[in-house]
């Protein structure tokens, strides 16, 4: 066969093959069998995938910042917190609880006791001041920013414990934290210096009753002098010139009334039981040596302590 004849059959053959493909139902997107450069179809046609070529949109990130129906799931466990870091937004399960308002007594003039201590002995012993119960974290509320914390050390030995998980409930509340300690128990000496180590870590006021009867009268005193002037609670001295000098050298240490009778009896006056020597002072009877060594440390201090004079006098 020639190669004439060869071309002849080859042509014929992609005639029958084009009548075929016209016979078909037309196509979405046909395909034609000469491509735009003029190439004769012997060469094949080269169909294209689009999909190679086409660039599509990049496919969106999912959303990083958390939803509030996924908050609001995450929040449902306690200590959970959800984050977002597309805006930097912190979506905390504790902030999602809500905290109840404080209590709010009845009246200001009323002691406000914690309704866990229902059946406390003392609480029969406090007649002069109304009370009342509340949902309050101390065991009692004497005043706006006063407390109480109350305490056998009977219980303080079973549950050692307790007394700490309190104090961690109270925080940083009240200005003024008092810890009633109950002494119910003979050998008591131990358990109060751990108890008094634990209240001066925590800003707490130690004060100790031998009795509910005594304790009870410490809570009625709180309430009672809530809004009274500190004046009220100092001991009251006379105007006479003997009852004023024995409050001022009784404020010395071991200097006792006896001896302030002693003094003003030799000397006669303030001015001159100053001026007196140590050698006069030592002779008379009840003055030691520690006695002596604080009255004249107490006379050659200045009464008003100033920085800069005491420089001045330094140099």
């Amino acid at each position: 066969m020639s190669s004439r004849q060869h071309y002849q059959q080859q042509q014929q053959h992609q005639q029958q093959q084009k009548q075929e493909l016209n016979q078909k139902p037309a196509q979405s997107n046909p395909v034609s069998l000469d491509d735009d450069f003029g190439f004769d179809d012997d060469l094949g046609d080269i169909i294209l995938d689009d999909d190679l070529f086409d660039i599509e949109d990049p496919p969106s990130k999912p959303q990083e910042t958390t939803t509030a129906a996924q908050s609001s799931t995450l929040g449902s466990g306690s200590g959970i917190s959800a984050t977002g870091t597309g805006n930097g937004t912190k979506v905390d399960s504790a902030a999602a609880v809500v905290v109840p308002p404080p209590f709010i007594p009845k009246s200001k003039t009323t002691i406000v006791v914690k309704s866990s201590q229902r059946g406390n002995p003392l609480l029969q012993f406090i007649r002069n001041v109304p009370y009342e119960y509340g949902d309050i974290v101390p065991d009692f509320v004497v005043g706006l920013t006063s407390c109480i914390i109350f305490l056998s050390i009977r219980y303080h030995r079973l549950h050692p414990e307790y007394i700490f998980s309190r104090i961690a409930a109270l925080g940083k509340s009240f200005v003024l934290r008092v810890l009633l300690i109950l002494v119910d128990v003979d050998t008591h000496q131990q358990a109060i210096r751990e108890l008094t180590r634990v209240a001066l870590v925590n800003d707490f006021t130690v004060i100790c009753a031998w009795s509910n009867e005594e304790a009870a009268r410490y809570i009625e005193t709180y309430k009672a002098y809530e809004n009274k002037a500190p004046d009220a609670i100092k001991e009251r001295v006379d105007n006479d010139y003997l009852s004023k000098l024995t409050d001022s050298l009784t404020q010395i240490q071991s200097v006792n009334k006896t001896d302030v009778i002693t003094l003003s009896s030799t000397f006669g006056s303030f001015k001159n039981i100053m001026n007196a020597s140590a050698e006069d002072l030592a002779i008379l009877p009840g003055f030691g040596e520690r006695k002596l060594k604080r009255l004249m440390e107490a006379f050659d201090q200045p009464f008003a302590i100033d920085p800069k004079k005491r420089r001045q006098r330094r140099g």
